[in-house]
Order: C-alpha cells, then sequence, then structure tokens
C-alpha cells in the first residue's frame, strides 16, 4: 500500500488525504524503497524521536547576491545541488536560506518536458512571489527533480505555488516519491493565488524517498513555484534499527511491568 501524503495548504483552506497507518514517514520510506524491515514499529519510532540520523534544510529562494539580477534568466541546472553555504561559491553566486543545515548530499535538476524549453526565474508576476521559478511560456509541462546519494533520504517539506498576476489561475501540481507514474502521493487542482498572495503548501510529514523526489505540473509559466524547502538524513543502519526496537520493546515491557506490580 502506498502513502498519500497529508499537505496543508495556508492561503485559502486546509485539507488533508488519505495517509499510511500511523507510520512515521522516514519508516514508510524505508518500507516502500524495500531497504529493510524494522524488527518492531515501536522501536523504529523510537529512533526517530530520539534523532538517530542528523537532518539537514536547504530553501531554494531563486535569488542571486549579483545586484544586476536578470528578470527571466534561465535558471542554471547546478543551482540547488549540493548546497554547502547560504550563497554558490561557483560563478553564479546564487543564494539560498537555511532550515536547520545544508545539504551537501542531494542533486537539483530541473527538466522541462520540451528540450527546447527551459525554466526562467522571474523577479515578480506571480502573485506576492519575490522570485519565482516558472517560464516564460504559458502551460509548460516539466518537473523539478530532487535526489540523494546512495545512503541518503531527501525529505520535502513545502513550497509556495501563485499564478501569473494576468489571465488564468488555473492548474495543477503533483508530487512523486519516486520515478515512475504510480509513485504520486500528492497532487493539487485548481485556481492558485494571484496579485498580492500566494498558496502555501507544507507536508506533515515530509515526503521522503531515497530514489527521487519530483514536483511536477502541467503549468510551469501560468504557474511559479519559490521557496522549495528540502531535508536530507542518512539512511539507518539495518544494526541501528535493530537496536532502537529492542530498546522500545523493553521499554514497552518496563512500562508494562510497572503497572503490574
Amino acid at each position: 500500500m502506498r502513502r498519500i501524503a497529508v499537505a496543508t495548504k495556508t492561503n485559502k483552506r486546509e485539507f488533508s488525504r488519505r495517509t499510511h497507518p500511523q507510520l512515521c514517514d522516514v519508516g514508510l520510506a524505508l518500507l516502500d524503497d524495500g531497504i529493510l524491515r524494522p524488527a518492531g514499529t515501536l522501536g523504529l519510532c523510537v529512533w526517530l524521536l530520539l534523532g538517530a540520523t542528523s537532518a539537514n534544510a536547504t530553501v531554494l529562494i531563486f535569488d542571486k547576491e549579483d545586484p544586476n539580477f536578470a528578470n527571466n534568466e534561465v535558471v542554471p541546472q547546478i543551482y540547488g545541488d549540493r548546497v554547502a553555504a547560504t550563497i554558490d561559491a561557483n560563478e553564479y553566486k546564487y543564494k539560498y536560506e537555511v532550515g536547520n543545515g545544508f545539504t551537501p548530499n542531494v542533486v537539483v535538476d530541473y527538466n522541462p518536458d520540451d528540450a527546447q524549453q527551459q525554466f526562467e526565474i522571474f523577479e515578480g508576476g506571480f502573485g506576492d512571489l519575490n522570485r519565482a521559478l516558472g517560464d516564460f511560456d504559458s502551460d509548460v509541462s516539466g518537473e523539478i527533480l530532487l535526489t540523494p546519494d546512495p545512503g541518503f533520504f531527501v525529505h520535502l517539506n513545502s513550497f509556495d505555488v501563485a499564478a501569473w498576476n494576468i489571465g488564468s489561475s488555473a492548474g495543477q501540481i503533483v508530487v512523486f516519491d519516486g520515478l515512475n507514474s504510480e509513485d504520486e502521493v500528492w497532487s493539487y487542482s485548481g485556481d492558485f493565488a494571484q496579485d498580492n498572495s500566494r498558496d502555501s503548501f507544507s507536508f506533515s510529514p515530509a515526503v521522503s524517498s531515497t530514489t527521487a523526489i519530483r514536483i511536477r505540473s502541467p503549468n510551469f509559466g501560468t504557474l511559479g513555484i519559490d521557496n522549495i524547502n528540502f531535508d536530507q538524513s542518512v539512511v539507518p543502519e539495518p544494526a541501528t534499527i535493530a537496536l532502537w526496537s529492542l530498546a522500545g520493546l523493553l521499554c514497552t515491557y518496563l512500562a508494562r511491568r510497572r503497572r503490574w506490580v
């Protein structure tokens, strides 16, 4: 059974979708990707609560250190790759915001379906977004791909979307936790914010994958996206999972024993 991500849309309304019964998101990704089978769900959740892996967060803001930032500048494919500072060390000098760290083990790709198209960064025009990734043409199909290194998770936390301020505001955003069409975990179709507003989508728990996360839309250009917040974390070793599973079982036993006494 595949999980369906839960998202909160904060501009207009809140909504949720079906979720896998009470399993932590990292545990679901482990099960879905076939990496391991934990000895006990309780132990896995204890391990998660106690922070057995470190997590870092990067926010793609599509901004640049250069004061002569050109509107409609094509986003370089290296933007978002292996972020280790708030400003790229290369000649582009693109900027990032930091959640709780950086993502040196994640690569980002920007892939319009039409090879003749290129995604561009707009200084304004999409709702109230300061900088947004879109396309000069309307309704361009494509995706943003977040790929972790082997041995790592990538976690999608949130992003902002707005429609171009002139014309239709209708569109669709779909999130996948893999490379196949059946890996869809969340989608939204409808009217998006325009003018002095935006739609903010937050995932709780985060969408997680050891393969790739895809943010896909048939409507880039009509829609712009900004503030893509994503994490990375280390895939736990099976021995670590087993250890915390045993710890969880021991805690359960001790708690029951105390009630018996």
